[in-house]
């Protein structure tokens, strides 16, 4: 028996607005342990998911991110 899975409705769900909520929800998560200055960003256009990111928005969260590793340290907040 072989198994034939339906690529074109994983792509679908991987896009879906509720994926794309939860995302955002864990991405805002591990901005907010990492202070302020650091920023959100969805990214729904790629071929295959959606996928989030966290990122510097000031000059000065970018010293800090550089100095501490922030985004790295609050990975945690995003998780279950």
């Amino acid at each position: 028996m072989k198994i034939r899975y339906n690529d074109a409705f994983f792509d679908a769900v991987r896009k879906s607005a509720p994926v794309q909520h939860e995302l955002v929800r864990r991405a805002q998560a591990i901005a907010a342990g990492c202070g302020p200055g650091y920023a959100v960003d969805l990214d729904a256009s790629g071929r295959v998911s959606a996928r989030s990111s966290v990122y510097t928005q000031t000059y000065a969260a970018r010293v800090d991110n550089a100095a501490h590793n922030t985004i790295l340290r609050n990975l945690d907040r995003g998780r279950l």
